[in-house]
């Protein structure tokens, strides 16, 4: 699920408290994966940059109401000195990667406490030992800023919004009801089993150019939920109302009609 993130640099350096608000989750055992853009080595770990994704535990975790508050220390911070922007993920011990977002890094001293001649077999890195101070390595320049990845519920409500609109087109062209239409059109699961995967996949390739969307989508899914809610109502209004002409308009086959009086 979609998250809100920042980062703020502490007085000492080297450290930092990386802030995450929207999220239930207890901060027990909560993971991060930190991801650059510039690569081969994407994804960071306690040896370095490699190319596969790596958990890291960082020394505590708290929550204050309704934020999450990850202490990162030299680590972490050291390795992100000149990083502009990174993609971060969290995941919940027992249930799997529960948030994704980006967040904007910001500029920090370096404490020159990694030392990059340590090695873990390990995908899950527990962050709580320290090291001798290597040479300062240089900053890489400033990344640009990554978009935000567009989730599987963005795709399920683009279809749900999809099936109507297609629903009302098709009905006008074809003269057809349109209640047997949206029946028609109504995308079920199997349907979006096949078709989600794809168009997410899709989605993320093109969303540097999905500027709006990404910026309004939370609008836009609001707007859809009200169309689809408005329409059912409609329709379950058009239903009563038909009901009740037929209970009103008498029924030839069914109704005996009045005698009519004879002549005097």
């Amino acid at each position: 699920m979609p998250v809100r993130a920042s980062v703020e640099a502490l007085s000492e350096p080297g450290h930092a408290i990386l802030r995450v608000s929207e999220l239930d989750a207890a901060p027990e055992g909560l993971a991060l994966s930190i991801q650059r853009q510039q690569g081969p080595d994407f994804h960071l770990a306690d040896d370095g940059w490699r190319r596969t994704e790596a958990w890291l535990l960082p020394a505590r975790v708290e929550r204050r109401r309704d934020v999450l508050e990850f202490h990162l220390g030299p680590e972490i911070c050291d390795r992100l000195a000149g990083i502009a922007t990174v993609r971060l993920r969290v995941k919940e011990p027992d249930i799997g990667v529960v948030a994704t977002t980006v967040v904007a890094w910001p500029s920090m001293l370096t404490s020159g406490a990694v030392d990059p001649s340590s090695k873990s077999y390990d995908d899950t890195v527990r962050l709580r030992r320290a090291a001798p101070a290597p040479p300062p390595e240089p900053q890489p320049a400033p990344e640009p800023e990554l978009p935000p990845q567009i989730t599987e519920q963005d795709i399920r409500m683009f279809y749900a919004m999809l099936g109507p609109v297609q629903a009302y087109a098709v009905a006008l062209a074809m003269h057809a009801p349109v209640a047997l239409a949206q029946k028609v059109f109504l995308y079920t699961e199997d349907d979006l089993a096949q078709l989600v995967p794809v168009s997410q996949a899709l989605a993320n390739k093109y969303a540097a150019y999905l500027g709006n969307y990404l910026k309004w989508k939370e609008e836009i899914a609001f707007a859809g939920v009200f169309f689809m809610v408005t329409r059912q109502k409609i329709e379950a209004l058009r239903l009563e109302v038909k009901k009740l002409r037929e209970m009103r308009e008498p029924n030839p086959a069914t109704d005996t009609p009045l005698a009519q009086p004879g002549p005097a």
